[in-house]
């Protein structure tokens, strides 16, 4: 399980403005570019009592990310070389194999986006207040 620490900035109709403090274990992996302080949005339970200046914790489940990245990197790729070859296989035109390649990589993500939208599971959540 992944943690940050944080600092609601702001809350605006029910969502968070949060800057993030990258901990240790984020500065040494930089996979996503925490390396420094970000500000993330995220969407609040309207229980949750939490106020502007408040610390919190927000926390991601390893299997999540896990899954993340699976989703952003591998079925791109995979996308994209197997559209690739079987466009060259058809055609045999390196020019056309790129194209149409590359074309099935951007639906790819806009599929991967789509089904990523409004899963919750995949989301950031605000864990602890200190």
């Amino acid at each position: 399980m992944m943690r940050e620490k944080g600092i609601i900035k702001d809350i605006e109709n029910g969502i968070a403005t949060i800057e993030t403090v990258p901990s240790d274990e984020c500065r040494g992996c930089k996979t996503c570019g925490s390396s420094s302080p970000k500000t993330l949005r995220m969407g609040l339970d309207a229980g949750e009592g939490l106020m502007p200046g408040d610390q919190v914790e927000i926390e991601v489940p390893s299997s999540s990310m896990m899954k993340v990245y699976l989703l952003l990197y591998a079925v791109p790729l995979t996308v994209f070389l197997g559209t690739a070859l079987l466009i060259y296989m058809i055609c045999f035109d390196p020019l056309l194999s790129f194209a149409g390649s590359l074309a099935a990589t951007v639906s790819a993500y806009f599929l991967v986006a789509f089904y990523l939208r409004d899963r919750k599971e995949y989301m950031p959540r605000i864990c602890a207040k200190r």
